[in-house]
């Protein structure tokens, strides 16, 4: 039976594409009202419109301290609470060992992946409290969970996710809050496209031309639908899921598990026949 979502009000960043698209069509269709913000206004009008009054989209800029208190302060405004909140936005390029990434570059990925999700916590923790009651989901990826190379700004971004998501179920427990973060690996998104074809040009020189009828992920491997990923967040939200918070929830198809490296193994040994 699908999780529920009746009657919540939700606030999702970067929810115009890719993941965060999917998690507002995944929860209005369980019964949320979502309040979303993206950088575009087109997407979020177009989205607007399919979803009816399900959903009302705020133009603003996840890495800016002001817009993200002016999503909460809207959403309270328009609704008096704040049940459920996707911090999705994230921001990985450009991929660089460590030597070659620019101050501004990491304050780019730094600025929308970790202080957006600071942030937007911090803007919407104080109304939880008041209602005792609310979830954060949050998102990291296998680079902060492994070491891969030319992700070090990236996979720090993300590691401190974690670490952040931990603090706040921590913080939180007795307030009737809960945080959880998902370890999502390589989604059929524009994002994670881009993030494949800089990977494999890194890897394979950059005279790299993809394969039109199978884009690569960020190091091979098949990849999951975003909306894969939304039936999960909607999981963690349910009521269903009261017990579980300052979990590590890994959405990768084994990645962050040692697939990659068991790969790798069996492919040196010519044990690996056939790779799904």
């Amino acid at each position: 039976m699908p999780a529920r979502l009746d009657g919540k009000i939700a606030v999702v960043t970067g929810a115009t594409a890719g993941i965060g698209k999917a998690t507002v069509e995944a929860f209005c269709d369980r019964g949320a009202t979502v309040v979303g913000m993206a950088r575009r206004p087109e997407p979020g009008a177009a989205l607007e419109a399919a979803q009816g009054g399900a959903f009302v989209f705020v133009k603003g800029d996840a890495s800016r301290t002001e817009d993200c208190e002016r999503l909460v302060r809207t959403t309270v405004e328009r609704y008096g609470r704040v049940d459920l909140l996707v911090n999705n936005a994230g921001y990985g390029l450009p991929l660089g060992r460590v030597e070659s990434i620019s101050d501004d570059d990491l304050d780019a990925i730094m600025g929308v992946t970790f202080k957006s999700c600071f942030a937007m916590s911090r803007a919407a923790l104080p109304v939880m409290q008041r209602q005792r009651s609310g979830v954060i989901v949050n998102f990291a990826s296998f680079a902060g969970v492994e070491a891969l190379s030319h992700m070090g700004a990236y996979g720090a971004a993300k590691a401190a996710v974690i670490q952040l998501t931990k603090v706040i179920a921590v913080e939180n427990r007795d307030n009737g809050i809960r945080a959880n973060v998902l370890v999502v690996g390589s989604v059929g998104t524009e994002q994670s496209r881009d993030t494949g074809l800089e990977m494999a040009r890194i890897m394979r020189g950059p005279d790299f031309v993809p394969d039109p009828t199978r884009p690569p992920g960020v190091f091979g491997g098949s990849r999951m639908e975003a909306d894969a990923v939304a039936r999960a967040i909607a999981m963690l939200c349910d009521d269903d899921a009261a017990e579980v918070t300052g979990a590590v929830v890994a959405i990768d198809r084994g990645f962050s598990a040692g697939w990659l490296a068991s790969t790798a193994l069996l492919l040196r040994s010519g044990q690996l026949i056939q790779q799904t």
